[in-house]
């Protein structure tokens, strides 16, 4: 059914598109009449950032299911500088941010795993790495947003709603990135550059930021080229205070017991804690040369209080300074060609280079988080002269000896390249039969080549002092000693008796590759005025590939060469603590000099003890694994538009079928009569599911639309639970990760309905319900107890200086049954201020304001598993209901906004309330053990609250200069142990950043 209303509302798209992209030049905007008039072009003034809002409106009116968009509101420029950060300004999108920009989002309370992201139709995964309270290395299936410049995008949708034409896979959303082609912009030719100049008031960084486009057309406008190139540096400081999590006063054997107490009744005149003789340990010493504390009421009281399974201390109290380095190199060309009326054929190809260098400096105390094997020699040595806690048990004032204090020094270089062809076209048969294509590949490789850790080491410090009594957040450290003098500290081995702390030489490099080969079909029948009908397939084959090498030993440090000193081998580390408070706040502390260790020892020579191993190390062994998925989907969907009611009906209804093939690899270890070695297991599995979705749009009014919408959908699994292999890491924190490649994918029922008001060309009130019921989900399994009490055998410990009655962290992931459904609203409200003009007189400029507004709520639960799993079910008895993870239960964003020919102006506000993103706790013990579940229920992030303003002038026709401010108010980056107690696992902070720059257009 042709309709003079389509015509002009596909004309107001557009239109707007254009003006979205031609800052500061006044162009038409089109606007829809009312039903029964003629059609008429009414011209307005829109320019940049009002143009893009208008545009974006005319999108999310048009389309059929629940979708928002944010467009570019001046050639090669997004609303932020990180796409991420747009994103967020999207009713349901909140975002995780890493080295303080966007990384990863979740929609509607699903996590990244459950978004899909397509760049021009084809879907596509890129990945990097990031801190290990950032969520280190990327290899699951999440989308990292922080890889690409966003000055290469002039377009992006989320679409939160299914049809069964668009590709499987999201619980979350389909997010659509788009990159300019030539025929966007209604102009023969079109040249646009800019550049800026950003700096952080932590770091005192001065960065560059540039970008330009050409594109052209030729052949009558029949023929385009378009070439886009964004380049950006951003030096980024991290800095605050974290522990890694908490402990019990419990783990890692204890503490040592003061003299003549609780002596151990199964062996004659030995004290109960420490048990083992290996380092001296006897009736009178912690250990050899130092006695034990008079057992005296206050020392007694003391151990007693730091004993109880209900204590909780750090387990690694620790200042810390991240530095970022960070490059951005993308590309994109595209050519389009029209040989006729009927053909339109398009060629994008988007190339991105992140590199990222990383260093890592951290004063701690490590032995709190160590047992009393060799060589550590840890908590079970200590003695706890002063031991206070709050009323959950939470250390808040220590006085302690012999603890082990290290200096841990990280660098990483990381490189993520991603790079994606594809070619797409449609050609109209006849007038009511069309075709249309599509073939397309793309790669992602992440090199970590050097992830390099040094520690030096100090053993058995007295009187060390934490004290949280005043600030939980920012503890104040009395260390006892100068921690600037390189000589308080050793680079060594340990030596029997535990006296000499044993230094470290980690070398992980690590590499991710992802890559996606798609090609697909559609063919579309215009029945009559009513219906078309719509079917297709898609063949698509995902491949993850993963490795890691390290050393044999990470404790191996050679003898220090001739000529090197602790003095040689270190720098100072000075400056810390700006926006920290806290009397007792470090200004620095020595750190290792990389460069010199490097050539002092040879460490990256891979030879001799600094050799690297793949698959025949336990501890690298997991990270190999290769996961295919192979896929075919068909669908066939009716599209329909009738008047058939009172008012105008139109919509989508189908099905989606698809078959998905999956084989994973990855190494087991396999016992034999001579030892242990490496075995491939390759494991196949096979799922397939029908997809039914409709989406339908009541036109009540010209101005007020209902929308409503149902689908099955499903998300597949993540990539590391797939892996048939293990991860057992022996160094530092002991942990194993067992895969699950039998998984099937989590499914869900999902119902929309919306409410949408459209005042204006410009105006939007908008409310929207969401229920996504979950008929099967997965969960995580993380269990903390004794080695031996998971059921591996002891020889995966063998060499490591690991026994099997150690303290170890076990997780996998099982599928289960869906907790209660995940229900919520979205409020969107885009208001100009025109009408303060238009009915109250104000004066002329007051119509130059206009306000953004959303709001988010969601509530629902999940069902997690506190125990062995038996066949890869929880038991009854063992299934925890909680918040389910990366959930906020609000958030909102608003901006305030003004822009007149010549001046813009606007300052934008997000925040979004707690999350759980772990469940139980990363300490969480396994119940069955008969720990109280009430402690470390989950670990969680609090509310965040973050401001950006952004000023621009039009100082003549082509040159506009800028003006960014990002997180003006620096808000803190905080995760933090158990939802009553509330302990601080990380508190930090990165700073403002500021833009200053121009923009020129010819």
């Amino acid at each position: 059914m042709v309709r003079t209303g389509d015509t002009r509302l596909r004309s107001l798209i557009c239109g707007a598109s254009i003006l979205g992209l031609s800052v500061g030049v006044a162009g038409p905007a089109l606007a829809q009449s009312p039903s029964g008039q003629s059609a008429e072009v009414e011209e307005v003034v829109v320019t940049g950032f009002r143009a893009a809002i208008q545009s974006a409106i005319a999108v999310k009116r048009q389309e059929s299911g629940v979708v928002d968009a944010i467009k570019a509101e001046d050639i090669a420029k997004f609303p932020d500088n990180n796409l991420a950060e747009s994103l967020q300004r999207i009713p349901g999108v909140a975002i995780t941010r890493s080295a303080g920009e966007g990384r990863n989002i979740t929609v509607r309370g699903l996590g990244p795993g459950s978004t899909r992201v397509r760049i021009n139709g084809m879907e596509a995964l890129t990945t990097t790495g990031g801190s290990d309270a950032d969520g280190g290395a990327n290899r699951a299936r999440q989308f990292d947003f922080n890889v690409f410049a966003s000055e290469l995008f002039n377009s992006l949708e989320v679409r939160k709603t299914a049809s069964a034409s668009v590709e499987e896979g999201s619980l979350g959303a389909t997010v659509d990135l788009r990159t300019s082609r030539p025929f966007d912009f209604g102009k023969d030719q079109v040249l646009s550059l800019s550049a800026q100049g950003g700096y952080n008031d932590l770091s005192k960084s001065w960065d560059p930021r540039v970008a330009g486009l050409f594109s052209k057309t030729f052949l009558d406008d029949t023929f385009g080229v378009l070439v886009s190139v964004a380049y950006s540096e951003r030096g980024v400081r991290e800095e605050g205070f974290n522990t890694v999590r908490w402990a019990e006063g419990t783990s890692n054997g204890g503490w040592c017991s003061p003299l003549g107490y609780d002596t151990n009744p199964t062996a004659a005149g030995q004290q109960f804690n420490p048990t083992t003789a290996a380092a001296g340990s006897s009736a009178a010493n912690c250990f050899t040369g130092d006695p034990r504390i008079p057992a005296t009421p206050e020392a007694i009281a003391a151990y007693q209080r730091a004993s109880d399974p209900g204590s909780w201390h750090p387990r690694i109290p620790r200042y810390a300074r991240l530095d970022y380095d960070q490059k951005r190199l993308g590309i994109t060309g595209s050519l389009q060609w029209k040989p006729t009326d009927r053909t339109l054929i398009n060629f994008d190809y988007l190339y991105s280079d992140y590199k990222s260098h990383r260093t890592e400096n951290y004063l701690e105390a490590i032995s709190f988080s160590r047992n009393a094997s060799s060589p550590e020699f840890g908590k079970a040595y200590m003695i706890p002269r002063v031991y206070e806690t709050d009323a959950n048990g939470t250390l808040t004032y220590g006085v302690f000896d012999n603890v082990d204090i290290r200096i841990e020094s990280r660098e990483d270089k990381l490189e993520t390249i991603f790079s994606q062809y594809s070619l797409s076209g449609s050609h109209e048969l006849t007038d009511n039969l069309k075709i249309s294509g599509m073939w397309g590949t793309s790669k992602s490789s992440f090199k970590n080549p050097i992830q390099t850790t040094i520690t030096f080491d100090r053993a058995n410090q007295d009187g060390w002092v934490y004290d949280a009594r005043d600030n939980p957040l920012l503890p104040n450290i009395t260390w006892g000693f100068d921690v600037t003098d390189p000589n308080a500290f050793t680079f060594t081995n340990a030596n029997a008796n535990g006296t000499v702390r044993p230094s470290e030489i980690r070398l992980r490099p690590q590499f991710v590759q992802n890559s996606f080969d798609i090609a697909a079909g559609d063919i579309e029948w215009q029945a009559n005025e009513t219906f078309k009908l719509r079917v297709g397939a898609t063949w698509k084959k995902y491949e993850n590939d993963g490795q890691e090498y390290r050393r044999a030993t990470e404790f191996g440090i050679p003898a220090m060469p001739s000529g090197s000193n602790m003095a040689s081998l270190s720098e100072q580390l000075t400056g810390f603590g700006k926006g920290l408070s806290g009397d007792g706040v470090p200004s620095g502390w020595v750190i290792p000099d990389f460069d010199a260790v490097a050539q002092a020892y040879g460490i990256y020579s891979n030879t001799g003890t600094f050799a690297l191993q793949g698959i025949e190390n336990t501890n690298a062994r997991g990270s190999f694994r290769n996961i295919t998925e192979e896929s075919q989907a068909y669908y066939a969907q009716v599209d329909f538009d009738t008047d058939v009611l009172p008012w105008r009906l139109r919509g989508d209804f189908g099905v989606r079928y698809v078959d998905t093939d999956l084989t994973s690899k990855g190494y087991r270890t396999l016992t034999t009569p001579t030892g242990t070695v490496p075995d491939l297991v390759t494991i196949d599995n096979t799922y397939d599911e029908w997809l039914p979705a409709a989406n339908v749009v009541a036109e009540v009014t010209d101005s007020f639309l209902v929308r409503a919408a149902a689908a099955k959908v499903m998300v597949r699994p993540g990539l590391a639970a797939l892996n048939p292999g293990g991860t057992v890491n022996t160094t530092g924190n002991l942990t194993i990760t067992a895969g699950n490649p039998f998984l099937k994918p989590a499914k869900a029922n999902t119902y929309d309905l919306s409410f949408e008001w459209y005042p204006g060309g410009n105006s939007l009130v908008a409310l929207g319900f969401f229920i996504k019921d979950f008929k099967t989900d997965f969960t995580t399994v993380r269990l903390t107890g004794p080695f031996s009490s998971f059921g591996l055998p002891d020889s995966l410990l063998a060499g490591t200086g690991r026994t099997p009655s150690d303290e170890a962290s076990f997780t996998t992931t099982i599928n289960t049954k869906g907790g209660d459904p995940y229900k919520g609203f979205e409020l969107n409200v885009q208001q100009p201020f025109t009408f303060l003009v238009d009915r109250f007189g104000a004066p002329e400029w007051a119509g130059n304001f206009g306000a953004l507004f959303n709001y988010t709520y969601v509530k629902g639960t999940s069902i997690f598993c506190a125990g062995t799993p038996v066949n890869n079910v929880c038991p009854a008895n063992l299934t925890l209901e909680n918040r389910p993870t990366n959930v906020s239960k609000n958030a909102y964003n608003a901006t305030l906004f003004y822009e007149d020919q010549k001046f813009s102006a606007r300052v934008s506000l997000s925040h979004r309330s707690k999350y759980l993103f772990a469940v139980p706790s990363g300490n969480q013990g396994n119940l069955t053990t008969g720990r109280r579940q009430d402690y470390q229920d989950a670990d969680w992030v609090p509310a965040t609250t973050t401001v950006d303003a952004n000023v621009s002038y039009q100082l003549t026709e082509k040159l506009r200069l800028t003006l960014e401010a990002l997180n003006l108010t620096d808000e803190e980056s905080r995760q933090f142990n158990d939802t009553d107690a509330k302990r601080v696992w990380t508190n930090h902070h990165f700073g403002r950043q500021f833009y200053f720059g121009a923009r020129y257009s010819f």
